[in-house]
């Protein structure tokens, strides 16, 4: 964490008055008193803010001291009250900040994504017309998570017999559907399918047979934090692959060879170039 420490208000008002008392002997500086509401309170809020301000700024360049303020809610607490805004105000902004570090590096922050899988829209015997099931039909688990079908699909009578599971023996049609919110709440195991919420003549049941996975929460900030440290460290500019991939990133140049400390390309008997690229 940064080296400076914010202090809290009354440590700061007592440091004020330390620093008058130091010199003038004969004055008061407690509460109520000219000096001490006109000076030693207004220059102690100053204080706290200014050290607040440079701590956090200094904080907000490095990942790791990010992650650590995050779980440091005394000095959240501080720096809340200081800066007069809500813990969850910096929470947000450390947030924010470890965007900007990701961007750095090119390494965004994964977003939160919808379950997927196939559900099985049945009925008992075999179908007498063809039955269409139609996109945005919605069934629902026995979780209550809903999900909708992102496709049109028809179960048509000429090739009714097709259609028979004998595990479920039922007469199922296979639709693709996704989970309504994003998120790993969506996922879902086998056989966890129970209702069919928007109503399709002919098709009253449903199950899966498969799990309904792929649901994926917004990253963490600290799983985050981890993959911008891992990029960071493999694409530093003073390593091997740093160069290498500053080269590439050329325009025209599709490879680059880096040629290392002992590496015959380096003795002096080569007419080559310590490292070379090829164009397209």
């Amino acid at each position: 964490m940064p080296i400076l420490s914010v202090p809290n208000f009354s440590q700061q008002v007592a440091k004020v008055r330390s620093r008058i008392l130091a010199n003038r002997k004969d004055v008061s500086t407690l509460p109520g008193s000219v000096l001490g509401d006109t000076f030693v309170v207004p220059q102690a809020l100053s204080d706290v803010q200014q050290f607040a301000v440079i701590y956090y700024d200094s904080a907000s360049h490095s990942v790791l001291d990010l992650l650590a303020l995050k779980t440091d809610n005394a000095t959240l607490a501080l720096l809340a009250q200081a800066l007069n805004v809500s813990t969850n105000d910096i929470l947000t902004d450390i947030s924010t900040q470890l965007d900007k570090l990701g961007d750095n590096v090119g390494e965004p922050r994964l977003g939160a994504v919808k379950a997927t899988g196939t559900a099985l829209l049945c009925r008992t015997d075999a179908p007498t017309a063809n039955i269409t099931v139609p996109v945005g039909t919605v069934v629902r688990s026995s979780s209550g998570q809903d999900y909708a079908t992102t496709a049109s699909v028809t179960m048509y009578v000429a090739a009714a017999a097709t259609y028979y599971n004998p595990e479920l023996q039922l007469f199922a049609v296979p639709v693709p559907v996704s989970a309504t919110l994003v998120g790993a709440a969506g996922n879902t195991p086998a056989g966890t399918l129970t209702a069919v919420v928007t109503p399709v003549a002919g098709l009253p049941l449903v199950t899966n047979d498969g799990i309904i996975d792929g649901g994926r929460d917004l990253e963490t900030d600290e799983a985050y934090g981890v993959r911008i440290l891992a990029k960071w460290q493999a694409t530093g500019k003073t390593t091997q692959a740093g160069v290498v991939d500053s080269v590439k990133t050329l325009a025209g140049v599709t490879d680059a060879y880096l040629a290392r400390p002992g590496d015959p390309l380096r003795s002096e008997a080569s007419s080559l170039p310590t490292s070379s690229s090829r164009t397209a």
